[in-house]
């Protein structure tokens, strides 16, 4: 590999500089960046991060030690660690053992070279103490997880005695259980100990067969033989996954069919051929990685979040007597979730969907003609035109047979004011909430000659833009930047929506509230406005899945956009910009709200089909499948959920903007029945004109506040 000397010469620039470009230090200028980059690119050079921590002094490093990777609980685990790790400055080394003393005796050494400060393990050892005293005389964290350590280390892991307890309390109540087998991990690890002793305690009083069997994993197949010999059992019971698998396997094999029940991940898609104890291994792993790696955290035992049993299949209705039902909608992701979901609908009640999907605008029209409307017996309502339209269209929701209250308190607090209600009373239910997000090529952001090129032409760093104003500037230098570099990339992507126009504006307000706009606030927009059409490139069909889609494709450094149609970006096979995305609450600080609610129609003749239908989408099980196709849901659980949240990780800022964001309540001055709609597309074309200079900015301001909006 070439050295830094060899980078220098073919740069033609000091050694000096090539340090300081390389470890990100010294005040360089944007030309001898690039030229020091280019020169270490075309040389094959690669920053080597272990030596350049050594080289440092740092030890910002955490260190996991794993039997493998191909069990799930060890890959939530570690995706977790690495993300607490990542989040606080860490890096991260991983080892892996195979459950082999040797590979964990190296992997220590590994460890105590790399100077780690922390350390995560899954131990293979019988008596870890001796092996790891060298990391704990160094000084090293050492955290001993999931399978315990030794008296007074420190250790995290689940309360083995209730889950076992548990599965035994639901062998005893599912039926006959009188051959159990048990397969667990080596019970020298002392969790494994804890659970094998409390599920027997709890199973052996009444004259069962008990047949344990202990393995690594290496051997499950293997042994899972072993718990068919003799008698077959009737209840099978592991202490992981891979176990479960294995006796599955083992059994279709020998023509046994066993009830199985095991310790799993937590995981949204439930499995059919076992029935899983639930333990949250990415919830323990990101806090293991936040104890170790946030200053200030306590150190502690950690005993992780034990979620039960997977939800029960959602109860059959043997009310509901038509079976079909229709649905309007604009096309949106919640949308393809639930044509996805179509059979086990039909499976779980008995109902066919039938969709039908229209532009946006064309979903609006329809609602002011009764001869289209009474086709559906249910409709999808976009949140602009609640206040215009829910209270005339759609049933009320105390009219139907479904538990409300129970809906309505299993969402996101606050969500049901905005998506639910129209003066007191609830004529919908969210269907796909969302708000404006600003996201962001972070790779740009973080290039050495961007950030250099921005401190030379404005004299301050190049950060996420806060508000209007530095969003035109940013997208304004990417696109000259990307120009200079030869791509065709755009600095934003933007749609000519009014609710661009919208949440411009209302950043002017400090409470959500519109504001009376003076000539100064229209020139300011305007100014911005015509800056971005020329930096930006512009979705002419204004629709939200195309703008997203070409973000995925790289053709913008920025976006912002509305969250619910955000999936695309985590559709990995379909974009170019994955892992390089970052996101941050949209410019101006208050999240302009949209999505829309789903009602059942007042003249629908399939009330009560259209009842059940509601109950099952808004089930907890159901609720977490559609979060989990979708990216979005007003489920409260799914923006805690850390299996979303790492297929979509912006749904914590998703849930910020929509406990702090605005829509029906802007325009705070109107009375009742009010189509905020109308009025932000004839806002928007006020605006418009003023942008291409029909009206002064004065006179734009005038028609706007003759409006009567603010308060």
């Amino acid at each position: 590999m070439p050295t830094i000397k060899d980078i220098a010469r073919a740069a033609g620039v000091s050694h000096a500089t090539v340090s300081n470009v390389l470890n990100h230090k010294g005040n360089v200028s944007a030309q001898k960046v690039k030229l020091v980059l280019d020169a270490a690119k075309a040389m094959g050079y690669r920053v080597n991060e272990a030596a350049s921590t050594l080289r440092s002094g740092s030890a910002r490093l955490l260190a996991v030690i794993l039997p493998d990777t191909s069990d799930g609980l060890y890959d939530d685990l570690y995706a977790s660690l690495s993300r607490a790790a990542s989040e606080n400055g860490y890096a991260t080394l991983l080892r892996l053992t195979a459950n082999l003393p040797g590979a964990e005796y190296r992997a220590i050494q590994d460890v105590l070279s790399a100077r780690a400060a922390c350390v995560v393990v899954v131990t293979s050892l019988p008596d870890p103490k001796t092996s790891y005293a060298p990391l704990l005389q160094a000084g090293v964290e050492v955290v001993f997880a999931l399978r315990g350590g030794f008296e007074g280390c420190l250790t995290a892991g689940f309360d083995m005695d209730a889950a076992a307890q548990a599965i035994a309390a639901r062998v005893l109540r599912d039926g006959p259980a009188e051959s159990i087998a048990v397969m667990t991990n080596m019970v020298h690890y002392p969790a494994e100990a804890a659970f094998r002793t409390a599920f027997l305690v709890s199973v052996q009083p009444g004259g069962r067969t008990i047949t344990c069997v202990q393995s690594i994993s290496s051997q499950y197949g293997r042994q899972a033989f072993s718990l068919f010999r003799g008698r077959a059992p009737e209840v099978i019971v592991t202490t992981c996954e891979e176990m479960a698998m294995a006796a599955v396997r083992a059994g279709a094999l020998l023509g046994c069919r066993p009830r199985i029940y095991t310790l799993a991940p937590k995981r949204l898609m439930r499995p059919t051929q076992y029935a899983a104890y639930q333990l949250n291994y990415r919830r323990l792993g990101y806090a293991i990685g936040r104890m170790l790696t946030c200053e200030g955290e306590e150190k502690r035992p950690l005993i992780g979040d034990m979620s039960g049993f997977a939800p029960e299949p959602f109860p059959r209705s043997g009310a509901v007597r038509r079976r079909r039902l229709s649905l309007l909608t604009a096309d949106t992701p919640v949308v393809s979730a639930l044509t996805s979901l179509a059979p086990r609908l039909k499976r779980d009640t008995g109902l066919e969907l039938s969709v039908t999907t229209l532009p946006t605008q064309e979903v609006s029209r329809a609602f002011s003609r009764p001869e289209l409307i009474a086709r559906f017996d249910m409709a999808r309502m976009d949140l602009g035109l609640m206040n215009a339209w829910a209270a005339e269209l759609f049933a009320p929701l105390d009219a139907l047979r479904i538990d409300v209250e129970r809906m309505l308190g299993q969402m996101l607090p606050g969500i049901a004011d905005e998506y639910a209600s129209v003066e007191g009373r609830y004529y919908a239910l969210p269907f796909d909430p969302g708000c404006h997000l600003l996201f962001f090529r972070e790779d740009l952001f973080q290039d050495q000659r961007f950030q250099r090129e921005y401190y030379e032409i404005f004299r301050e760093p190049l950060r996420i833009p806060r508000d209007a104003d530095a969003f035109v500037r940013t997208a304004q230098f990417m696109d000259a930047a990307s120009a200079k570099a030869g791509s065709a990339r755009r600095g934003a992507i933007i749609t000519r929506r009014a609710s661009e126009c919208i949440s411009d504006l209302i950043s002017l307000s400090a409470d959500g509230a519109w504001p009376r706009l003076t000539e100064e606030d229209l020139e300011g927009y305007v100014r911005r406005r015509r800056t971005l059409e020329k930096c930006a490139a512009v979705v002419r069909d204004g629709s939200w899945n195309s703008a997203v889609s070409r973000f995925a494709q790289g053709e913008s450094a920025l976006l912002i956009a509305h969250s619910n149609y955000a999936r695309h970006l985590a559709d990995e096979p379909l974009s170019r910009v994955s892992g390089r995305v970052s996101f941050a609450r949209a410019p101006g600080g208050r999240g302009f709200l949209g999505g829309g609610v789903i009602g059942v129609l007042a003249a629908s003749r399939r009330r009560e089909e259209a009842a059940v239908f509601l109950d099952w989408l808004l089930s907890r099980e159901n609720s977490g499948l559609v979060a989990l196709l979708s990216g979005c849901s007003p489920w409260a659980e799914a923006y805690d959920n850390e299996e979303l949240l790492g297929i979509y990780p912006w749904l914590g800022a998703v849930r910020e903007g929509l406990r702090s964001g605005v829509r029906r309540h802007i325009f705070a001055s109107m009375g009742r029945p009010f189509d905020n709609m109308a009025v932000e597309k004839e806002i928007a074309r006020v605006c418009a004109l003023a942008v291409a200079g029909e009206l002064s900015p004065s006179q734009a301001a005038g028609r706007i506040n003759d409006m009567r909006l603010f308060s």
